[in-house]
This record gives C-alpha cells, structure tokens and sequence, in this order.
C-alpha cells in the first residue's frame, strides 16, 4: 500500500512540473473578408478547422514555456503568427496550435519540422519536396 502512495504521489508531482513548463493562450483577432492567416512555426502540431465565425482563433500549448517566442501581427490583409523555439532552451520545446479559421480564409503555413492537420479540406495542396542540406564528404585521412 505504501508504495502505491509513493507511485502517486510520484505522478503527481510530474504532472505539476509539466503544467509549470507548458503555457496555453488563445490569440483571438476579428477578420473580414478576404483574409489570410500566415503561420510559421516550428517542432509543432498545427491543427487547422474552418467555421463560420468572422474571427481567427489560434490555441497554443507550448511545452517549456521560456523556450518559445510568440509574436503576432494584425493588419487589413489578415493575421500573423510566428511561434519559433529559443536557440538553446527551446531545443527540447514543441508545440501545438490548434487554429479556427472563417471558411473564405486563405492559409500560409510554414511549418519546419512539424504536421499539419486539416479539416474539412476542399483546395489542392501543393507540398514541395524537402531542401536537403549540403553535405559534406571528406575523404579519409584528409580534414
């Protein structure tokens, strides 16, 4: 008995550390049409659902909270969020934005090392192929 209390608490305490790391806020911003939503983000989940609401909602949960920088922007030709991580304490940061646009919405999503998930898709998505990095060979016994 005793160890199942030490097991809880034990659970307990991780999951206090983990809701002090993590940070959710909600971006709300009124729109008219046309709008766009250009998102750029990195190491993330990007969720996007389509309503008829005259409103862009983004909901962000951001693990290690310090390791993020948010910053976003609102002008006539529609919203801007970018989310990147810090160069060393956001090394092990990820994210998730769960994203509720008006359905005439156009979307710029740039995404690095991240999903996209849509809803309730009607377009044609182009996807380009990776840049792969420059690698570089040596040969043995040279450096």
């Amino acid at each position: 008995m005793q160890n199942l209390e030490t097991l809880w608490k034990v659970i307990s305490a991780a999951g206090t550390v983990r809701d002090l790391a993590q940070e959710r806020k909600t971006y709300q911003f009124t729109v008219a049409p046309p709008t766009t939503l250009y998102l750029h983000t990195e190491h993330a989940v990007v969720h996007v659902r389509r309503w008829f609401a005259p409103k862009i909602e983004v909901r962000t949960k951001l693990d290690v909270r310090f390791g993020w920088r948010v910053q976003t922007d609102q002008d006539e030709a529609g919203v801007y969020l970018v989310a990147k991580r810090r160069a060393v304490v956001g090394s092990v940061a990820r994210g998730e934005f769960v994203v509720h646009v008006p359905r005439d919405t156009h979307l710029i999503l740039k995404v690095e090392h991240g999903a996209i998930l849509l809803d309730n898709v009607n377009a044609t998505l182009q996807i380009p192929p990776p840049i792969e990095e420059e690698q570089v060979y040596l040969e043995s016994g040279k450096v």
